[in-house]
């Protein structure tokens, strides 16, 4: 690569907001899970609002301006399950990344709620390192946005 190229590319910023001035919706029904998440994510200087349910997901998108930068959604939860919410999450904010967590995955499952417009599908537990990698490719161009 010649000076010229090198120079461009430093000088061109990432398009990716820094994780530290991110803010991610949690959505787990396990309050252990909910606190361990918020844990890992904090490393990172990433802002996390919680929600038990669908439901209140829902409800606590519906009311936060500005959205997220993204959701990190349980799959088997009581009540509104994560396929729903999902939906509902599509339909309502198409652009919006939503990361589905669970932790009993095969490949079929996982290619269902790729194709129900999951971003990325993370097993539990969490490890951080898988987390900031997919949020990393999930952000979008602007914070705030």
């Amino acid at each position: 690569m010649d000076a010229g190229n090198e120079a461009r590319k430093a000088a061109t910023p990432d398009p990716r907001p820094p994780l530290d001035r991110c803010r991610v919706l949690l959505v787990d029904d396990e309050p252990s899970l909910l606190e361990i998440g918020c844990q890992l994510l904090s490393l990172e200087g990433i802002q996390t609002f919680t929600a038990a349910n669908g439901e209140e997901a829902l409800e606590i998108l519906h009311s936060m301006e500005p959205l997220p930068h993204g959701v990190i959604l349980d799959l088997n939860m009581p009540g509104m399950g994560g396929i729903q919410c999902l939906q509902k999450m599509r339909a309502t904010w198409p652009d919006l990344p939503v990361i589905v967590s669970t932790g009993y995955l095969d490949g079929e499952e996982r290619s269902r709620l790729l194709d129900l417009g999951a971003f990325d599908v993370v097993e539990k537990p969490y490890r951080l390192q898988s987390m900031v990698n997919i949020l990393r490719r999930a952000l979008p161009g602007k914070p705030g946005t």
